[in-house]
């Protein structure tokens, strides 16, 4: 297995959202909650479209800096990887996340619509099965949900096929991304509750 270059892995989550959006759009109602609202419809469209332009950005950024976490996991525990490789390892992992986009358009194609803005959020982490309250609770619950496990298989699976980095390392290096992924989630929840 190559790994895909930056470029194409950026377009290959741009494609993915931009399905997930389209899905989204088709399902908006015309009245509403979200049509009586300022704005309305189209500026959630809008909003819609934009999320797909800027996934695969927020996703190179993330790449980024979790690169420079995996690198150095890898240096304390005596391996050497490069950067350039490291992030297109990473950008081909993002490829689990970007699917829970996909995923949340065709569960509120299934409910029938959005009527809120609320039915837009669709829980793809633990948060799915059973009610939780909003804060660290919830944030650490969706962390632990089925397209983040699989995100960071994807990561352990890459590190040691791709990186060549040893068992332990590999597995430091994952864990570590996972817990800054974690981290950042737990900031943005603080900033915006």
């Amino acid at each position: 297995m190559t790994l895909p270059t930056v470029s194409r892995a950026l377009i290959g989550l741009f494609l993915i959202n931009l399905a997930a959006a389209l899905v989204l759009s088709l399902f908006l109602p015309p009245a509403g909650a979200l049509a009586a609202a300022p704005g309305g419809k189209g500026l959630l469209t809008v909003a819609l479209w934009a999320s797909a332009v800027f996934y695969p950005v927020s996703a190179l950024a993330q790449s980024a800096v979790l690169s420079l976490v995996a690198w150095s996991i890898a240096s304390l525990m005596g391996t050497s990887i490069s950067f350039s490789p490291t992030i297109r390892a990473l950008l081909t992992a993002e490829f689990p996340l970007a699917a829970a986009a996909p995923w949340s358009a065709l569960v509120i194609a299934l409910r029938g619509g959005a009527a809120t803005p609320a039915d837009l959020a669709v829980p793809t982490g633990l948060g799915a099965f059973m009610s939780l309250p909003a804060g660290w609770i919830s944030v650490l619950a969706e962390q632990a949900g089925l397209f983040h496990i699989v995100w960071v298989a994807a990561m352990l699976y890459l590190f040691r096929t791709q990186l060549h980095l040893p068992r332990g390392a590999a597995w430091t290096a994952a864990l570590a991304c996972w817990m800054t992924a974690l981290g950042g989630a737990l900031i943005r929840a603080n900033l915006t509750s």
